[in-house]
């Protein structure tokens, strides 16, 4: 599996190590890791990850939860469901697992061009920071897509880190 780690200098860069990163393909499954560095704590990081408000800010996508977890204390955590729209397209997404800051698992539930869509958000101490690893693995519905979709998403994803490490780092 390919990994992209997020530390280029500048666009070019950026985008020409993006573009270049194949995924893979396992039993029908797309998958791809997107990995960044953060100058921020893991709690702090977590909450921009997980919180469907924040993340639009950051994202370049709208996020809005749309029902609770199943913690009252935590409306993000377990259970909850976030709609995300991307463009022209909707969807739903459900978490399905979650661990702060350590991080949480969520799957696409309706309205997305990807089924059996599993992504995974860690966050890893490191030094003075932490790590994010974005891992996900997904088909497509619609017949040879798949690498398109890969593309679009990992370079969705780490577009939003970047932003989001370089707004944390002050």
């Amino acid at each position: 599996m390919k990994i992209i780690r997020s530390t280029f200098k500048n666009a070019y860069d950026f985008s020409l190590a993006t573009m270049s990163m194949a995924s893979q393909k396992v039993n029908g499954l797309q998958k791809f890791v997107v990995v960044q560095d953060f100058h921020a704590s893991p709690d702090a990081v977590f909450e921009e990850l997980s919180d469907p408000a924040r993340m639009s800010l950051w994202a370049g996508i709208k996020l809005a939860r749309i029902k609770a977890g199943q913690d009252p204390a935590k409306p993000n955590s377990t259970g909850s469901l976030r709609s995300v729209k991307v463009g022209p397209t909707s969807f739903v997404e459900e978490i399905t697992s979650y661990d702060p800051p350590r991080g949480y698992t969520y799957t696409i539930t309706e309205g997305s061009p990807m089924k059996d869509y599993t992504g995974r958000v860690e966050v890893a101490p490191r030094g003075s920071g932490c790590t994010v690893r974005w891992s996900v693995s997904f088909k497509s519905r619609i017949p040879l897509a798949g690498p398109v979709l890969v593309n679009a998403t990992r370079l969705g994803f780490a577009k939003g880190l970047k932003k989001l490490s370089k707004r944390m780092a002050g």
